[in-house]
């Protein structure tokens, strides 16, 4: 089987950038001062590993460039305890073939670390109307650092990027002037061909970048590129959080950074805690290093220092690092679509730092046996590259614009007073009917108050959940009209009472909550749940489910796993205990890196055993196994008389049970095996054909006669 059926199978220096004062429209960089650096139609399953395409791979070892500054980018060294974990993804993902735009101040595309990886036939500059996007001003060197996060080359001097055999440009807007809805527009509409939008920048006034009044064209233009970008899987536009914690901002009061559309990224430092900038809110998605983070500068004295490298600090360097994680999964698996990426970077995603960060779980039942963990300072966490690429490469969904599910409620007409100084505040609720499995949640809130910054808005789900929306915001607004979000929610299922609450917990004006909606995004449940293991799993959980058809993915475990699938069974996944249901059914399961040992049941099983030495018996039914790469046995109850073998190409075979009065293992398709053992006995297949084992006769010990 050729490679190409098999991929098409299974395949913060300068804080404000303008200096006008707070009652103007204050464009920020997300970024604090920078500093010098020290044949028979196989069932369908998405990237699969197979011999055939792992042959240019040389094992699955730390890959350790040889770029002279590497040692220095902690966040990419394995041997610190918060970095990326990305070294391993690196033996088989560098980005290739993925491009990553970058809206900012312009490129130095001609820098060394740069030139290769930039395309320049699709850069642009929205200020000065020209097909070109490098620095125009003596103060543009954002770009060129911000990009050098994502695209700088492997190539034995200075750093390396994230994703750096990735394709980059650049869509230059400037921080010297005023944007205008159009410009911004624009710039977005370009991107509808890019695999990754990547946007160090925001808005720093409390409420003033919103879509339904001064950006219209802009939220529009990011509505599209969800809708139409890749072919209508949708570009994945990843958001720098912004640098104004200390400052009581908050991502929720910026449709830039809250919509449903965007991956808002937060800042971890080297203890792995929310750094002193970083903005937090409940439209947070993930978190990325942003503290010391070297990278590109402007060539000489052009740039931010004298040199050729910077170390900088701020979210702006945060987001590319979710953009070249963004890149790798997205050369595993091309099929996702930007919900499914949205999704996978959440399921990845790693708990990290100090209590303060208020980690909270939520009713999600699919994760670790549990619920998703979620921050308002951290999102779901920090990002796991290694997990976010095994995850993404067996993921068998495709989630985009086009099958999204939408459910709405509230009060229009709500016209509650709000107590004045009340900590109690008022209370409005709306009942939902859903059996919607939910991704974001969008809430607009109509509010008429003397001072807005005297609110505390929280939002309760039907599960219990609680998500702030609004907190004491920086602003001398009156009334609020406003859409906010929360990523709280994830994985619940919204059916039932769902609470808004608003509070005003200062003295000296009062207000009217006068009325508010809610819509819940999502899938609806089809019964065909997938449940997500990774190595925060803390084992002994029992797995119930009894209808549709379900899955485990376990593929972000490296350890070893021994589990049969059968009901009321007891195993080890990623070497932690887990017991089947007794009535429960799983049909399609995922692994890891380990060696495992995996028996399924009595229905048709999808068994991918991902990488490593696996054993595998499919059991009863008509059953697709996987070994992926490594030496594999797949074991048979009968004897190799019993079944006709098709050997559909040198690592393909199918395989049909002609006797079944010993039990019916079913029709099978079998992928990347070399040992097959049937009633006990081990035939090595060499790609052709099946060696029997060596049989040696008894030796006859009876006396003779002399």
């Amino acid at each position: 089987m050729s490679y190409q059926k098999y991929a098409g199978l299974f395949e913060r220096y300068q804080e404000v950038i303008d200096s006008r004062d707070d009652d103007d429209d204050d464009l920020q960089v997300a970024q604090p001062p920078v500093e010098e650096p020290e044949e028979p139609e196989i069932p369908f399953v998405p990237a699969i590993i197979s011999h055939e395409i792992i042959s240019s791979i040389v094992g699955y070892a730390l890959v350790s460039p040889s770029d002279s500054l590497f040692s220095q980018q902690w966040y990419l060294n394995e041997s610190e305890n918060f970095d990326i974990n990305i070294q391993q993804i690196w033996s088989e993902y560098t980005g290739q073939g993925i491009v990553v735009g970058f809206v900012d101040d312009g490129v130095e595309y001609t820098h060394p670390e740069l030139t290769n990886n930039y395309d320049e036939s699709i850069d642009y500059d929205v200020e000065q109307n020209v097909d070109e996007g490098s620095p125009k001003h003596v103060n543009d060197s954002h770009g060129t650092a911000t990009s050098g996060v994502v695209g700088a080359d492997n190539n034995s001097f200075g750093v390396v990027g994230v994703a750096f055999d990735s394709t980059i440009t650049s869509y230059r807007i400037g921080f010297s002037g005023i944007l205008s809805d159009a410009d911004l527009a624009n710039i977005y509409n370009r991107q509808v061909e890019n695999d990754v939008s990547n946007n160090s920048w925001g808005y720093r006034i409390a409420f003033h970048d919103d879509f339904a009044t001064d950006f219209i064209q802009a939220g529009a233009a990011i509505e599209n590129l969800a809708e139409n970008g890749r072919d209508g899987l949708g570009t994945n536009i990843v958001t720098s959080a912004g640098n104004d914690r200390a400052a009581d901002g908050n991502v929720n009061y910026h449709n830039f950074a809250n919509s449903q559309y965007v991956i808002t990224v937060a800042a971890t430092d080297q203890n792995g805690d929310v750094t002193s900038f970083s903005t937090p809110g409940a439209a947070i998605l993930i978190s990325a290093p942003g503290a010391n983070i070297l990278t590109t500068d402007r060539v000489g004295a052009a740039g931010y220092s004298s040199g050729d490298y910077i170390a900088a600090d701020g979210t702006s360097f945060s987001a590319p690092i979710i953009s070249g994680v963004v890149a790798l999964m997205l050369e595993a698996n091309a099929d996702l679509g930007y919900r499914d990426v949205q999704e996978i970077l959440a399921y990845s995603a790693k708990m990290t730092g100090e209590l303060s960060t208020n980690w909270q779980f939520n009713n999600a039942n699919n994760f670790n046996g549990g619920g998703l963990h979620y921050s308002h300072d951290l999102g779901f966490g920090l990002v796991d590259a290694y997990a976010a690429v095994r995850l993404a490469e067996s993921w068998n969904k495709i989630s985009t614009y086009a099958n999204r599910d939408m459910v709405s409620g509230g009060e229009n007409n709500a016209n509650v007073s709000i107590p004045d100084d009340d900590l109690t505040g008022v209370f409005s609720v709306t009942n939902i009917s859903s059996n919607l499995i939910i991704d974001r949640i969008e809430v607009d809130l109509d509010i008429s108050h003397g001072s807005v910054r005297n609110l505390v808005v929280t939002l309760t789900s039907p599960d219990g959940t609680v998500s702030t929306l609004i907190n004491n915001p920086q602003t001398f607004n009156q009334n609020l009209d406003f859409t906010v979000t929360s990523n709280a929610f994830w994985g619940e299922i919204g059916n039932g009472q769902w609470v808004l609450n608003v509070v005003d917990n200062e003295s000296g004006f009062t207000g009217v909550l006068d009325g508010w909606n809610i819509r819940l995004y999502g899938d609806v449940d089809d019964l065909n749940d997938t449940y997500i293991y990774t190595d925060e799993y803390a084992g002994n959980t029992t797995l119930f489910d009894s209808s549709g058809v379900d899955t485990i993915n376990a593929a972000v475990m490296a350890a070893d796993s021994d589990l049969s699938l059968a009901a009321g069974s007891f195993g080890m996944i990623g070497g932690k205990s887990l017991a089947i249901g007794g009535t429960t059914i799983i049909e399609n399961i995922y692994l890891g890196d380990g060696n495992d040992n995996i028996v399924g049941n009595d229905a048709d099983n999808m068994i991918n055993a991902g990488r490593g030495d696996d054993v595998v018996q499919g059991g009863l039914g008509d059953d697709t196994l996987y070994g992926g790469y490594g030496d594999n046995t797949a074991v048979y109850a009968g004897a190799f008389s019993e079944f006709f073998i098709s050997v559909i190409s040198n690592n393909t075979i199918a395989l049909s049970d002609i006797y079944a009065a010993n039990g019916d293992e079913g029709s099978d398709f079998v992928v990347d095996f070399s040992t097959f053992i049937f009633a006990g006995l081990e035939y090595e297949f060499d790609g052709v054909n099946f060696i029997p084992p060596v049989v040696i006769p008894p030796v006859n010990n009876n006396p003779v006669a002399a």
